[in-house]
């Protein structure tokens, strides 16, 4: 039995759109950087503790108003999200659950608790 599980994965992503230009009018491209890194320890049989880091980095843009000034097109978010889950059978789980909700245009964190019960089949 492994005690330990951990992933991450990166992604990017570039697009344009024909209504986002530079104060000159020339196109330009939307970026967006994402991540997470997430954890999982067994407890014991059964039983799990969790935690994952996820974060959106938005790229900048110019500000349309020809001095070349550049501004995010949209907020940072960044999230901490950690629990505990129970195996209630091999297909059934029960997780307690919080989250930490910090963007970089708000003042302060948002909290969420969430009861969750998953089932696969």
């Amino acid at each position: 039995m492994r005690h330990l599980a951990l992933h991450a994965e990166l992604a990017g992503n570039r697009w344009q759109s024909p209504k986002i230009t530079d104060g000159h009018g020339a196109a330009e491209d939307l970026k967006t950087l994402g991540w997470y890194v997430e954890g999982r320890y067994t407890v014991k049989p059964g039983l799990f503790a969790a935690l994952r880091y996820d974060r959106i980095d938005y790229g900048d843009i110019d500000d349309g108003t020809g001095t070349g000034r550049k501004v995010p097109w949209n907020y940072d978010v960044h999230l901490w999200e950690y629990g505990i889950g129970y195996y209630l059978t091999d297909r059934i789980i029960g997780k307690i659950v919080r989250q930490d909700y910090r963007s970089s245009g708000e003042p302060a964190s948002e909290h969420f608790w969430a009861v969750q019960v998953s089932a696969s089949f």
